[in-house]
């Protein structure tokens, strides 16, 4: 348009030069006027993308000024510039791109990249799609990469403290042990508060241990996203508002945890292997009392009873001398004799024999050094995956032992996976996706609600020598709590 006005006023100079005498002036005018006609020239194109497709309503424009048109429904435009003008053609979410014309081109291609920066992730929601950052507080995600870090064993112990929003709470630290996950606190008072679980699609059911004399009055359960190998994972989506209900209905009320696992990619095969090793132990034992200070803190009580309750008493608990049971005719049977310990002699263990030949044995146990082990732990994986562009193929196998820091504790995972995929048509694939997972959960109480191992070995008696069962069985302190030793040995109680 600026060009044109130029032109208009150019050829009013030379004619107003014409009428005014001035030919000469009037023809150099004019000359300008043809000049500047004969440098314009129609410039015809046609703007695509990487992938060849037409970009409909891009702007070209000529650079420093406002002559410029839009691209029609097949990409294409036409624009009369200058022979040496430089045209600007720009589209949202692509690069802007210059190009200087050349000599007498009439004809232009021009290929428009995408701008990654300036591009938005969309998400679909139950309702339409909109940009991801206006769904930030209620949508959270974690890659793979971020998942894996620390060496996770299951899903539950990736996610922990990654996701704003999300509570995991382990029942015990037992491995395989469960687990309670809260998508944004409680929700329910009455029926569960966990979230529901979508693995590729398909819902997944985190149900709970069975019923069993084998954990009754037990807080353990399994943890049913110990299933999930975690190196199969790619990605996790939390949902943590009520637009999950739009499109899980009410099993999304707690929150939805969306789960995709990996699949082949195009390019080379790819083969990878992986193994992990570590070692736990108990940072710290709660500090109990000995055998010889344990027996010295009862006699001490039994004399602070006579003296302050006037609690009779015909002897210490811990004398120091042989005790003998009496016969029917007021004799002492000194055949069945027992000694009674003093709390000195459970420094100096073994056995105490009297002139009769009767044996007693004195001996104590620390029941924490007993019930504690150096916790091993080994994994491997390996996977091959691969794919093109008329399809996809990925096959993993892992294998999990470990072993907890309680003795007879322990957990083992054999997981295989197997996803397929193949691209019939543009519109149409078909695939199929295969796990299969095997877990042995080896469960001590090591939280029941009355006689949990760890609390027996707190409160049980360090008097009481595991070695000697004609002690360690004795029904008297049933009612204190169970021989630590003898459940983790699976003996009689």
């Amino acid at each position: 348009m600026k060009r044109n006005l130029q032109k208009g006023i150019l050829v009013t100079s030379a004619c107003a030069a014409f009428l005014l005498g001035n030919v000469q002036q009037a023809y150099a005018v004019a000359a300008d006027a043809i000049e500047i006609v004969q440098q314009n020239k129609k410039i015809a194109g046609i703007v695509v993308d990487q992938n060849g497709e037409a970009v409909i309503g891009a702007n070209v424009i000529q650079k420093g000024t406002t002559n410029g048109t839009i691209t029609d429904i097949d990409g294409k435009f036409t624009l009369e510039v200058p022979a040496k003008a430089v045209l600007t053609v720009s589209f949202i979410g692509y690069q802007s791109q210059d190009v200087a014309l050349k000599g007498n081109e009439t004809q232009l291609t021009v290929t428009l990249k995408d701008d990654t920066e300036v591009l938005d992730e969309v998400v679909v929601v139950g309702y339409g799609t909109m940009k991801k950052r206006d769904l930030s507080g209620a949508v959270s995600q974690i890659k793979s990469d971020d998942l894996m870090k620390g060496n996770p064993t299951d899903l539950s112990q990736g996610l922990a403290g990654k996701v704003a929003g999300v509570q995991i709470n382990a029942a015990d630290g037992a491995p395989g042990g469960g687990v309670s996950i809260q998508v944004r606190g409680t929700n329910s008072f009455s029926t569960s508060s966990q979230p529901l679980f979508i693995v590729d699609g398909v819902p997944f059911d985190a149900g709970s241990t069975p019923a069993s004399d084998a954990n009754q009055n037990n807080n353990n359960t399994s943890n049913p996203l110990s299933f999930i190998n975690p190196h199969d994972i790619q990605s996790i989506e939390v949902l943590k508002d009520a637009s999950a209900t739009a499109i899980y209905g009410s099993r999304g009320a707690n929150g939805v945890v969306i789960i995709t696992t990996k699949r082949g990619e195009a390019g080379y095969e790819q083969v990878e292997f992986s193994s992990n090793f570590s070692f736990s132990r108990i940072a710290n034992k709660v500090k109990v009392l000995d055998a010889a200070t344990y027996a010295s803190y009862i006699n001490e009580q039994d004399l602070n009873s006579y003296q302050y309750d006037g609690k009779p008493y015909a002897q210490l608990s811990y004398p120091g001398m042989w005790s003998y049971p009496s016969l029917p005719n007021g004799t002492l049977d000194y055949e069945n004799g027992k000694y009674l310990p003093s709390p000195k002699d459970y420094r100096n263990p073994g056995y105490y024999t009297d002139e009769y030949g009767n044996q007693t044995w004195v001996g104590g146990a620390d029941w924490q050094d007993l019930i504690y082990q150096n916790g091993f732990s080994q994994e491997y994986n390996l996977s091959v995956s691969g794919g093109s562009e008329k399809g996809w193929h990925a096959f993993s196998g892992n294998f999990l032992n470990q072993d907890g820091i309680i003795k007879e504790s322990g957990f083992t995972r054999y997981a295989l996976r197997a996803n397929i995929g193949r691209k019939m048509y543009k519109w149409l694939e078909m695939g199929m996706n295969m796990n299969f997972t095997h877990t042995e959960t080896d469960f001590s109480k090591t939280n029941s609600n009355d006689y949990g191992v760890i609390r027996s070995s707190l409160i049980f008696p360090p008097n009481y020598d595991p070695t000697h069962m004609d002690q360690t069985t004795n029904d008297e302190l049933s009612w204190l709590a169970s021989n630590p030793y003898a459940y983790i040995n699976d003996l009689s109680i």
